[in-house]
């Protein structure tokens, strides 16, 4: 979540926020009143929320968060969202396997259990656990 172009802070919470909590959290730390979208939009881990000053509503990015950035916090990557880039912030995953991991991912129309994985060439049981806790569907 970012306060300006100078200003970067990550709020975490127990459960994934509407906006409308996002505005009290803000409010109570003294940004405010701000002005935001119409209804009541869920947040997600990683979603980004800009506030740039004088642009009005702040502008919610869904999954803008860069995948280092949620790395580095403990965030898990989404193994259906993530690009062969971005792959590459987990443990053991270098450019080619995560390659892999994105064409496994398109032939089997995505990944609907992490176990699928196994089926990546250079994913085994070792590799599946060592990734495991970085990575969500």
């Amino acid at each position: 979540m970012a306060g300006g172009p100078q200003d970067t802070t990550v709020y975490g919470f127990n459960n994934p926020p509407t906006v409308g909590v996002l505005r009290q959290r803000l409010e109570a730390d003294g940004l405010g009143p701000l002005a935001w979208p119409a209804g009541d939009l869920l947040l997600h881990s990683g979603d980004r929320v800009v506030l740039a000053p004088g642009a009005g509503a702040p502008v919610v990015q869904p999954r803008g968060m860069k995948s280092h950035y949620m790395f580095s916090l403990g965030l898990p990557l989404s193994l259906n969202e993530t690009d062969s880039e971005d792959l590459t912030a987990l443990p053991g995953i270098g450019p080619g396997l995560a390659q892999a991991i994105v064409e496994g991912r398109r032939r089997q129309r995505g990944f609907r259990r992490l176990e699928d994985l196994l089926g990546v060439p250079g994913i085994g049981p070792v590799r599946l656990e060592r990734i495991r806790d970085h990575v969500r569907l």
